[in-house]
């Protein structure tokens, strides 16, 4: 801010630096949570308030400027196994940002993928870099987490703050890298929890009653929120998994009162690819003990498809971007 100001008081146009050092204090955040407690949600919700997309900076206290800023860079770790892969990934988001497919063939041209991407982050001022499914590490070989680790842990060392994001497998990894993970943690953990018994899941629960659609009007049963918790164990994602086809049942069946009994035949089918996991969660709720072996079974059974899907999407994104940037190379070699 000194060094805003003293160019602001200084009355005459200047060329202001591409980078600097660091934008900010170094730090790092944990947000972590079961699978489906919210987690993605919450991060949307904060995306929608501040806006993701670029600004431009046309002037800085009355003198002109050009200066293109990203208020925060959102990855996932899905399908990363390398630095480069990682920085690679940062770097097109910000040329996506930047409406500049160039900026990814910076990364091409260097093997400092630490510094150079600290210095991207800092030119276009990222607030800050969040990374998701971070948990996907403790699957990886220790080269490999640590590869990705450290480069995250530079990233901060330039200035960058890095929030990681994962679920409670998360865990795992932090454990078994705690001295290293101490800066990715520095300005605290934030836990997402399932959506608590009582109040939480009650309101919860009357929020999706109202989307209920149907020629009769059915009130809400008193049993309604306890049955929901048993079959979700809390877990927010889950619960349109199953309102959505309920509604859809009972304005096909014309139902004017719902019974305990139905619900729970439609749930049971609804939500049977989550039922092993929501019975470990369950288990945990009434104090049970659960090892890690039964949450790494939970994360399996809730999250495996998940994880593939982003692959795949992740790749089909990456292969339309080298497609189009190999017929540009075939147009401008035809040209010449």
């Amino acid at each position: 801010m000194r060094y805003l100001h003293n160019i602001a008081s200084s009355g005459r146009t200047q060329i202001m630096p591409r980078h600097r050092n660091a934008v900010g204090p170094a730090g790092g955040m944990i947000i972590i949570g079961p699978t489906g407690s919210g987690k993605s949600s919450t991060l949307d919700r904060f995306g929608a308030y501040i806006g993701d997309y670029a600004r431009l900076h046309t002037s800085l206290c009355g003198l002109p400027c050009y200066w293109p800023q990203i208020p925060f860079i959102r990855m996932t770790a899905a399908g990363v196994y390398t630095k480069k892969q990682a920085a690679r990934q940062i770097a097109t988001i910000i040329g996506r940002h930047l409406n500049d497919s160039r900026v990814i063939s910076t990364v091409e041209r260097t093997a400092d993928y630490d510094n150079h991407i600290a210095k991207l982050l800092n030119t276009y001022l990222v607030g800050f870099l969040i990374v998701e499914d971070i948990q996907l590490l403790s699957r990886m070989k220790n080269e490999v987490k640590w590869e990705i680790l450290s480069f995250l842990i530079r990233l901060q060392e330039n200035g960058i703050i890095v929030i990681c994001v994962g679920t409670i497998l998360l865990q795992t990894v932090l454990e078994a890298h705690r001295s290293e993970t101490e800066k990715l943690r520095s300005l605290g953990t934030i836990w997402i929890r399932p959506a608590g018994k009582g109040n939480e899941t009650r309101n919860l629960c009357i929020k999706m009653w109202q989307r209920q659609i149907g020629e009769h009007h059915v009130e809400m049963p008193d049993w309604l929120p306890e049955e929901t918790g048993r079959f979700t164990a809390g877990l927010r994602r889950h619960v349109p998994e199953l309102f959505v086809p309920l509604f859809k049942k009972m304005a096909d069946d014309k139902l004017k009162k719902l019974s305990r009994d139905y619900f729970c035949s439609l749930a049971e089918v609804a939500l049977s690819h989550i039922a092993p996991g929501v019975v470990i969660m369950n288990r945990a709720y009434q104090g049970k003990r659960v090892d890690s072996d039964e949450l790494k079974k939970f994360e399996e059974y809730i999250d495996c498809d998940l994880y593939k899907r982003n692959v795949i999407h992740r790749n089909e994104v990456l292969n339309r971007y080298l497609k189009r940037r190999a017929s540009r190379s075939k147009s401008v070699t035809g040209s010449t």
